[in-house]
């Protein structure tokens, strides 16, 4: 009998061990959730600060400190600023980017820029020309190098977005700058530019001297520019868009735009390689998709000429091209 009583006191002691003491079952179980969840917020904290992977990128920038292009080097105290960068990758030493923006006085204000975008063979993919809100964007797709496809955007300031899109026939002759190969001659007009300056003449300016003084200090600044040793900085990555506002550039045609990430959701729109003004809201998931390989989702904000509208919707990252960013 005393047995028995020993072992149903030593039974509730064990009950009250098991039920009462702090960290029981149901704690347990709600401690482990909640590590759970804190793992998966440490994990998302981590993809947002982590930096972007991509290709380190080396680039080189001339600057004009005085524009007189639109001027015809009648009007020399037009005043402005220039700027144009090329950007290869670090490894192959393969030119990705070409940029060439500017903006200028000469009766009256002129902003505009330039966009060359290549692959990593060299091969030209896009050019943009334009740049100011008053004046036409112009967008031309490359295929293998060789341009296919124009697209026409009226101008930023016009009450009704317009688009144009023409197919361009083989052996066209397209009027597409190419600075790729003629870092020597942006030198070379720098001090042509130089030159210019020094024989202006200021004489039915309101302070001839100021006039010419501040002619001179440019000159010297474009002379010197002209001159300056080529330099490749490292301060950049070639990769495809991460962060939010970030400008995507779509690879291919008829792309697909559908309302969640996924190839079974509803197809909202089709993007084009020639368009222009899609953002990027976040990066989704990430998917095998059969000859397309395992990509993220994008979801993107775009207006849709079609609808006239903005639209939001997602594309397989498969058809997201890399571009040049910090």
């Amino acid at each position: 009998m005393k047995s028995k009583s020993i072992l149903f006191t030593l039974l509730i002691l064990l009950l009250c061990f098991v039920s009462c003491a702090p960290g029981g079952a149901e704690s347990g179980e709600n401690q482990s959730g909640q590590n759970g969840e804190n793992a998966q917020t440490d994990e998302l904290k981590n993809q947002l600060t982590a930096p972007p992977a991509g290709q380190k990128i080396e680039y080189f920038t001339l600057n004009w400190p005085w524009e007189d292009f639109l001027c015809d080097n009648q009007f020399c105290e037009s005043t402005g600023s220039f700027i144009y960068s090329v950007y290869r990758l670090a490894d192959s030493k393969k030119i990705v980017k070409v940029t060439e923006s500017g903006a200028t006085y000469c009766q009256g204000d002129s902003d505009y820029s330039y966009e060359y975008l290549f692959d990593q063979d060299g091969k030209a993919t896009l050019s943009r020309v334009g740049g100011n809100p008053y004046t036409e964007d112009v967008v031309t797709a490359y295929q293998a190098g060789i341009a296919n496809l124009e697209a026409i955007y009226s101008p930023q300031e016009d009450q009704q977005r317009k688009r144009e899109v023409r197919e361009i026939a083989p052996g066209e002759v397209v009027q597409t700058k190419n600075f790729v190969d003629q870092i020597s001659d942006y030198q070379e007009a720098m001090k042509d530019r130089a030159y210019i300056l020094s024989e202006c003449d200021f004489s039915g300016a309101e302070d001839p001297e100021a006039y010419e003084a501040e002619a001179l200090k440019l000159s010297e600044k474009l002379e010197s520019e002209g001159k300056k040793a080529i330099t490749w900085e490292e301060d950049y990555l070639y990769r495809k868009p991460a962060l939010p506002g970030e400008h995507v550039w779509v690879g291919g045609t008829h792309v697909r735009v559908r309302s969640e990430p996924g190839t079974a959701s509803a197809e909202l729109a089709q993007l084009n390689n020639y368009d222009l003004g899609v953002s990027l809201l976040e990066v989704g998931k990430d998917e095998n998709i059969a000859n397309l390989g395992t990509h993220h989702w994008y979801k993107i904000s775009f207006y849709d000429f079609n609808k006239g509208e903005e639209v939001q919707g997602w594309i397989f990252g498969a058809f997201v091209m890399e571009d040049v960013f910090p």
